[in-house]
Parts: C-alpha cells; structure tokens; sequence
C-alpha cells in the first residue's frame, strides 16, 4: 500500500521556551505524557520537520532540533530520489552526509524524510538544496526555528531505536576479562 494504514495522531504544543542552548539546540513544549508523547517521535510545524522529542515528563517535552549538531535525519533528495543523512551544524545549515559521489544535487531540489531506519515518517519537508561559495551542498531548512511557536508531535510513530524497552544504550557494554594483568604477565 502506498497510502498509510492508519491516519497520524498529532498533539500540538506550544513551544514554551527559546530555541537553543549553551550545549544543545533544544526546545520545550507544554505536551507530555499526559497526551501520549514519547521519547522518538518526530516533531513537526506546518512547514516541515521540526525535530524529534529527546526527554519527556507528565506535562512537557523536549525537542531535540533538526540544527542541533546531535541530529541526525535519513532523507532523500526528491528530484532525483538520492538517499543521504543530514545532520545539524547548530546554524543555519545542515551538513549532508553519505551522499553517493556519482548524485547531482540541483539548487533549491527538495530534500524529505526516507523512512529509513523506522525512526520517523517518510516524506516530511526537512529543506531545500543551496550550494555555498566554496561549491559545496548543504541543506536549508525550511523551517525557521527562531520563530517556531507551535510544535505538532506524531504520536503514533515511536522509533523501534528509542523504545525503552529496546533500547540500551548506543553500543553494547563489553564484558570484562577473565584473566589478571600484572606488568606483562597475563595469569
């Protein structure tokens, strides 16, 4: 089916303190778990991707932000269906990552959630293409975060990645050795 099985819930929010941060680019909204908001779901305005909720209490939610350096989105570019990851620079543009050599990127070709991973929807705006002065490709966002003040989470989309359940950190703790080290005798 092309078409999803089940239509979106989205909980909208409002953003109730600035975006951004000393050490991350984050935003708080006056939704929690009262509404059903979990750790992983996308966070979306009306103009694209916003980011993904990171932290959750009873009445508030954090949104880790799509400019944040931490973030990082599976996409596509949309004109010539190129798969690629964009991550955040904590400014203006997004750095574009794992992008086939052999893609052509076109100034101002849409770039949009793929799915990938099953960590959020496809299709979701995340920017435009612009090429800097040095010829390099970055993506804008379209959203403009200094200015966001309404925040909708998809509700019933929760990463596999972030389930508590699941997930146990980011790379499994090694089990330590059995043997004892003694300046250059292993027993």
């Amino acid at each position: 089916k092309v078409l999803p099985e089940k239509k979106n819930k989205i909980i909208t929010g409002r953003a109730i303190t600035a975006p951004g941060g000393i050490f991350a680019n984050t935003v708080l909204i006056n939704a929690g778990e009262d509404y059903g908001i979990k750790v992983g779901q996308p966070a979306i305005s009306s103009l694209g991707l916003v980011g993904y909720v990171v932290n959750v209490s009873l009445k508030t939610s954090r949104i880790l932000l799509l400019i944040d350096i931490n973030s990082m989105i599976p996409v596509y570019l949309t004109n010539s269906n190129w798969p690629a990851v964009v991550q955040g620079q904590s400014g203006k543009l997004l750095k574009i990552k794992f992008l086939s050599s052999k893609a052509k990127p076109i100034e101002g070709e849409a770039v949009q959630t793929s799915g990938h991973g099953e960590r959020l929807p496809p299709g979701i705006n995340v920017g435009k293409i612009v090429k800097s002065f040095s010829g390099k490709y970055y993506v804008e966002p379209t959203v403009d975060f200094h200015r966001i003040t309404y925040i909708s989470i998809i509700t019933n989309k929760t990463s596999q990645a972030f389930s508590s359940k699941i997930f146990q950190g980011f790379a499994p703790l090694q089990k330590p050795e059995s043997s004892i080290s003694l300046k250059g005798l292993n027993l």
